[in-house]
């Protein structure tokens, strides 16, 4: 746990000011589970729900709701700029009424893997609105659901800017950061290249302007110049998917202890009790797989026209000319090679755009082009899984799943099918029920990208 200071300066003052959460935090400081549900034996799924508080937007009032609180959700994606959450009440004391809770007010989860060495995942966040309430038919339960956002999401729904920038967008991306978010979390910015004449923001939410830069930026290393803005419970990033990808492989490389994630899914685990570990793959969904349309718009053409010189550019993309930071080397796709060969080459994705030499790079083209077929490589092979919670899990880390052959069972072999490999979480749901013996599931969107070069199926 020495490492508990850094966890109170990244949360504490991400709220400008509630007290009673400061101090709760720091009474975290040593301790691994709440004493009243300490569980000898850990099976996958127990997790150690250490507080859930309440604190009112003034830090005058606080309540401590660990036992009202029944079920919580936690939500974290790449696409998405800020955490939300979800918060089923069961409460048998009229806390809503009594201690008058309010949106703005606030409520600190804490939670860790049962037996977990590491710290222990806190999320801090704004009450956005109370609904669904209603009244057992007792009269004796009022049960409700607090909507809950990261209090910079509730600050950004209050705040609006109106700014000119002509500048590079990581440079924006941090002014509007220091002005107008005004976060004591981490924040990540990764730069970018060239320099750029955005029209005016008039009358725009701060995260809103941010979130519109991104398909703006274009990354200085990396081929593909892909950018997504978004928070995890580690804070703030505005950075390069390749980046992601490429931190995500290396982690997984070196054996790094806290990203090293193998996953397993086979039909063995539903067989016999004792083959279920905490790295099983509960269920699987896959929602896309590679095939020759994904092939298709991989080969575009991007035009572009200089209206200050007069220039008119075009720059073709195909398959297999540029290198990408991939999460996969083996190239599989659901074509026979001869159609490939016949068909791979035509393109009929064809898109313009206008550029000032002043203000703009003049590959625009060629950025867009590579950006476009990034994108696709990204939607070729997403998947969902359902696994036991691990709290050291968050979007934007690399994992790797092993997914059996089901036919590899008769003949007594463990052949692995070809979707096995290491994939980005790019979606994660926290599912944690808090009864008795309290569980934690997780249920992640994963995208993994790959050359699409032409194999016999």
């Amino acid at each position: 746990m020495s490492d508990r200071p850094s966890i109170l300066t990244q949360f504490s003052s991400a709220l400008n000011g509630p007290i009673q959460v400061v101090q709760k935090l720091r009474q975290l400081q040593g301790q691994s589970v709440s004493p009243a549900k300490t569980i000898e034996k850990v099976i996958p799924g127990d997790v150690d729900i250490i507080s859930i508080d309440y604190t009112s937007i003034d830090s005058n009032k606080t309540y401590n709701f660990v036992n009202q609180v029944k079920v919580i959700n936690i939500f974290e994606s790449i696409f998405k700029p800020a955490i939300f959450a979800t918060a089923e009440v069961g409460d048998p004391a009229s806390i809503l009424q009594d201690v008058q809770m309010r949106a703005g007010d606030y409520i600190t989860i804490a939670f860790k893997t049962s037996k977990s060495q590491t710290d222990p995942s806190v999320y801090i966040l704004a009450i956005t609105d109370i609904g669904n309430i209603s009244m057992k038919s007792n009269l004796k339960m009022q049960t409700y659901t607090l909507a809950l956002a990261s209090p910079e999401a509730l600050r950004n729904s209050v705040t609006t800017m109106s700014l000119k920038f002509k500048d590079s967008m990581s440079n924006a991306v941090k002014k509007i950061f220091d002005a107008y978010v005004k976060t004591d979390k981490k924040v990540n910015i990764d730069g970018t290249r060239s320099i750029e004449d955005l029209p005016p923001f008039t009358i725009i939410r701060p995260l809103a302007a941010i979130n519109y830069m991104v398909r703006y930026a274009y990354s200085s290393k990396y081929k593909s110049g892909a950018y997504v803005f978004f928070e995890n419970k580690n804070g703030f990033h505005f950075t390069a998917v390749e980046k992601l990808i490429k931190q995500g492989v290396d982690s997984q490389n070196k054996g790094n202890a806290t990203t090293d994630k193998e996953f397993f899914y086979d039909s063995a685990t539903k067989e016999s009790a004792k083959d279920v570990t905490v790295r099983n793959i509960i269920a699987l969904n896959q929602l896309s797989s590679d095939s020759f349309s994904d092939a298709s718009k991989l080969s575009n053409i991007v035009n572009s026209y200089d209206m200050v010189r007069g220039e008119y550019k075009s720059y073709l993309f195909q398959p297999g000319k540029d290198e990408f930071e991939l999460l996969s080397d083996k190239a599989k796709t659901m074509n026979k090679s001869a159609f490939d060969q016949s068909y791979g080459k035509i393109t009929n994705n064809i898109k313009f755009v206008p550029i000032s030499s002043d203000v703009t790079d003049s590959n625009l083209a060629e950025y867009v082009s590579k950006r476009i077929a990034f994108s696709y490589l990204l939607e070729q092979e997403v998947v969902q899984i359902l696994v036991y919670g691990d709290t050291e899990l968050t979007v934007g880390n690399v994992i790797k799943c092993t997914i059996v052959n089901p036919t590899s069972f008769e003949s007594n072999k463990d052949k692995p099918a070809a979707k096995s490999g290491l994939y980005l979480i790019t979606s994660l749901r926290h599912m944690i029920l808090n009864s008795d013996r309290p569980q934690h599931m997780i249920s992640m969107e994963l995208r993994r990208n790959k050359p699409l070069e032409s194999d016999n199926v």
